[in-house]
């Protein structure tokens, strides 16, 4: 059951959709628009020393990242062997910045088995997608193909900056297996400013975590859930900034230009 400080959270987080009209997919699409937004002022704000996308698919946030903070570390991973072959064919992220690895975050160091989506309800399913992931979906219809993929836990990769005092900045998109990922990030997080993440209040996949196991672990390590967008109706994102950093003049600012927008479409 979820603690009363982490309800108070979820209702003031759930009363910035007065924002917007969640019966118009335009007004949702901003909602996500204005939380990007929100995220990007952030890090001018904090200034980590390396910015980590998990689940990057094309990467874009790792590429806006490279753009706007040049001369910071950033390194994005993507497990689907699918996604990472095309992308990488067709832009050379290294020479704009971008570490692109092909790996999957996990609490496992070595391989990891990936459920690649390949038929649901019997029809063929793209061979490019940002939808699988380490578990299987909630649903009887899906056909998969199992791929052993390379795996790192956070605290591996970034041992060393973990050690020297560097700070993370995350953007999170892995289809459920975000308790897989927090298992492996116990130091990383501990060094680790801010948040972006996809989270869910349904079990779209078997065994995941859901919104309240998301808040809950992060409130444990020190995070307080700032903004959400609305993107869909059970499935969102949710920017979160650790709690040192709210005594930051612009990190409170960033919040405030950003009530500030949504109020204005």
């Amino acid at each position: 059951m979820i603690d009363m400080a982490l309800l108070q959270d979820q209702l003031r987080l759930a009363a910035t959709a007065s924002a917007f009209d969640l019966t118009r997919p335009a007004d949702r699409e901003r909602s996500t628009r204005e939380l990007t937004s929100l995220f990007y002022d952030l890090q001018a704000a904090v200034t980590p020393t390396c910015f980590i996308e998990i689940g990057a698919h094309d990467a874009r946030f790792s590429k806006d990242m490279a753009t706007r903070h040049p001369g910071t570390k950033v390194v994005a991973f993507e497990g689907n062997p699918n996604n990472h072959a095309h992308f990488a064919s067709t832009f050379d992220y290294a020479a704009h910045g971008v570490d692109y690895r092909h790996a999957l975050v996990s609490d496992i160091d070595g391989v990891a088995e990936m459920m690649l989506q390949v038929r649901w309800n019997g029809q063929p399913f793209p061979l490019i997608k940002g939808s699988d992931s380490l578990l299987k979906r909630n649903r009887e219809d899906v056909e998969y193909e199992t791929r052993e993929v390379a795996s790192t836990r956070l605290d591996t990769a970034f041992a060393d900056r973990g050690a020297t005092g560097g700070l993370f900045t995350l953007w999170i998109d892995v289809e459920g297996a975000t308790q897989q990922v927090f298992a492996g990030a116990v130091d990383t997080l501990s060094n680790t400013a801010s948040i972006f993440i996809e989270v869910e209040e349904h079990p779209y996949w078997e065994n995941q975590w859901l919104f309240d196991d998301v808040q809950a672990h992060l409130a444990k390590a020190g995070f307080l859930a700032l903004a959400r967008d609305f993107e869909f109706e059970h499935q969102f994102n949710v920017v979160f900034v650790h709690r040192a950093l709210w005594q930051v003049a612009t990190v409170r600012g960033a919040l405030n230009a950003y009530l500030s927008r949504i109020g204005r479409p």
